[in-house]
């Protein structure tokens, strides 16, 4: 009964430490903890209760574990499926390393047999557990720390090849801890072993790190340009605003008497034409298509949109969502994402008959959803799948949709494109908040 007891306690703290795992490095689809964080916890705890008093072979336990893991993450949290399946392996080697690093270390110490050390149920074998248990929780407290901080901006294939070396790192792991079981090999060889598999992960994530700040530095340059192309535009569109008022301004008096006189003869027909002229060819149409509560992304949109309009391209936007409490992700982020994809719907629209541009905003749960939606005339998808731009200057439009992606999935938001016969369809969903 009492080792029952023992082994109880500790599943509940490897659990808790596990869960607080993943409520700091994920956002939970429902709010209501007793629909959520207590499943959560009661799966995973059960998992691990079942684990240890089957007495599961090692590689079945990781199994299950994964498996486990996986569905908790996919049912209950927010997030991509490529951070879901990278944190499961992160969680897996910060619970296995941790806790075996320990035991090597004590059995050495104590000149303790490995196996029997962590099969009997002594004082020796709690302060072990306990020990364990204390590494494990700060080293994973300083990895979530790590995940906060940080938001990598790393490719998938960088990010599978981490998690691969990682992966790896848990079966040298596991071979290591088997074998010394059995009496292969000794304490001091699995010790150096472990230490050895650390030291590779650490020099690992090192890479991931100098990738990622070189993509990101790389991804602020971009922006940047981007940022000075369109302040050109908006210099250049005020610049020649500016003249153009100088010149209403002087010709203003004239058209005025002009008004005056058909309305003195009666030409109220002539006069209401003349005005709708007047208004249209010299006080401009330019329209306010969206208004929501971020200004430079209202700024970006309307521009584009009145660009659309003034190339007989019909606009429609349906704004549901007024951004008030969006906080997923930097102004200028939002902004360069919107600004090339309509930049490339427009440019698309061109080509077409019947041209038709939809913009909708809209709430989905935890998300904030964006659609951008135009009319084609041929299988764009099929004529050119990875969406490049068909412009020669290819330097100077847009960041490129492989960019708009990697800000979209840095910020663990959804980017969908579809097609049917008659619209091309680009689907965003971003989170409300930041992860």
């Amino acid at each position: 009964m009492k080792d029952i007891l023992i082994d109880s306690i500790f599943c509940i703290i490897d659990t808790f430490i596990i869960t607080y795992f993943f409520e700091s490095v994920f956002n939970r689809r429902k709010t209501d903890t007793l629909k959520s964080l207590v499943p959560v916890f009661l799966i995973l705890l059960l998992a691990d209760l079942g684990i240890t008093f089957l007495k599961v072979p090692l590689f079945a336990q990781l199994a299950v574990f994964i498996i486990l893991c996986g569905a908790v993450l996919g049912v209950f949290y927010n997030g991509s499926f490529l951070k879901k399946s990278y944190t499961v392996i992160i969680t897996i080697l910060l619970t296995i390393i941790p806790s075996l690093l320990i035991i090597y270390i004590i059995s050495s110490a104590s000149n303790v047999n490995y196996a029997a050390l962590i099969s009997k149920n002594d004082n020796l074998r709690i302060m072990t557990n306990v020990l364990s248990k204390l590494l494990q929780f700060a080293i994973i407290h300083a990895v979530v720390r790590i995940m906060k901080k940080e938001k990598n901006s790393i490719s998938k294939p960088q990010i599978l090849t981490f998690a691969a070396i990682m992966f790896l790192s848990i079966i040298a792991v596991i071979f290591t801890s088997n074998a010394l079981m059995k009496g292969d090999i000794n304490t001091y060889f699995c010790i150096y072993t472990t230490i050895a598999v650390i030291i590779v992960d650490i020099g690992a994530y090192s890479l991931i790190w100098l990738y990622s700040e070189l993509n990101r530095r790389k991804m602020d340059i971009k922006m940047q340009e981007l940022t000075i192309q369109q302040q050109q535009r908006d210099v250049e569109k005020i610049i020649k605003e500016y003249y153009e008022t100088l010149t209403l301004r002087h010709d203003i008096k004239k058209y005025v008497n002009i008004a005056i006189e058909m309305l003195n003869e009666k030409e109220y027909d002539k006069l209401g034409e003349f005005l709708r002229s007047f208004q249209e060819n010299k006080l401009g149409s330019s329209k306010a298509y969206i208004n929501t509560q971020n200004k430079m992304f209202n700024a970006i949109i309307n521009q584009k949109m009145n660009e659309a309009d003034s190339a007989d391209i019909k606009v429609e936007c349906f704004i549901y969502d007024d951004l008030a409490d969006f906080r997923g992700m930097e102004d200028i982020e939002l902004c360069l994402i919107f600004l090339n994809l309509l930049e490339n719907a427009v440019e698309a629209e061109k080509n077409v008959s019947n041209p038709m541009i939809r913009f909708t905003i809209f709430q989905k749960a935890a998300y904030t959803c964006f659609k951008i939606e135009n009319v084609v005339d041929k299988d764009i998808l099929s004529l050119n799948p990875e969406l490049n731009t068909t412009k020669d200057d290819k330097q100077s439009h847009g960041i490129g949709l492989k960019s708009v992606r990697e800000i979209i999935e840095k910020h663990d938001g959804i980017f969908n494109i579809t097609q049917n016969d008659e619209w091309f369809t680009v689907e965003i969903m971003l989170l409300k908040s930041a992860v």
